[in-house]
């Protein structure tokens, strides 16, 4: 599997989950605390790359930069779009050999539905249902973890993602 391929498909997973915090000692979210407009403030995410059949993996880390994406979460009805532009920085580790590449994605959009139960964040889009658990949360910040598996193939990635957004 082609590292960019790899690369585009995890970004729009990336992109399309969106997201709500809240620490385990803080009140529960609510739809009113999560609904309106997000900009993107930080995008980090591990993991690790492996092949069926191969003993190699590739451990890699992506941080977002020239970010200008936002998420907008309406109440009634729960729906969702994103829109906006930024680069993922993607830093591969294999056999020991570290490379850093950039990944530009311009342009995109998604939407779909959401629900917030507690303080997990269930979206639903044309790339399927994804979960988020909302990990910190203020009147103008939050932040999310999300854990993923991505199957392409023999392929498969292990993805943990921590995103941070200041409201709009």
């Amino acid at each position: 599997m082609s590292t960019m391929k790899t690369t585009k498909h995890l970004a729009i997973v990336l992109a399309t989950i969106l997201f709500s915090c809240s620490k385990d000692n803080d009140p529960t979210p609510t739809v009113e605390d999560i609904t309106g407009s997000w900009a993107a403030t930080a995008i980090d995410y591990t993991g690790t790359t492996t092949v069926a059949g191969s003993p190699f993996k590739t451990d890699f880390t992506g941080k977002g930069k020239d970010m200008d994406l936002t998420v907008t979460l309406n109440k009634n009805p729960a729906t969702f779009s994103s829109s906006g532009d930024y680069t993922i920085a993607l830093t591969s580790v294999v056999l020991g050999q570290s490379t850093t590449q950039d990944y530009p994605f311009q342009g995109f959009l998604a939407n779909g539905t959401w629900t917030l139960d507690g303080n997990t964040l269930t979206v639903t889009s044309a790339q399927g249902v994804q979960h988020a658990t909302i990990v910190e949360q203020t009147a103008t910040t939050l932040k999310i973890n999300w854990d993923y598996v991505l199957a392409q193939g023999p392929a498969s990635m292990d993805i943990h993602g921590t995103y941070a957004f200041k409201k709009k």
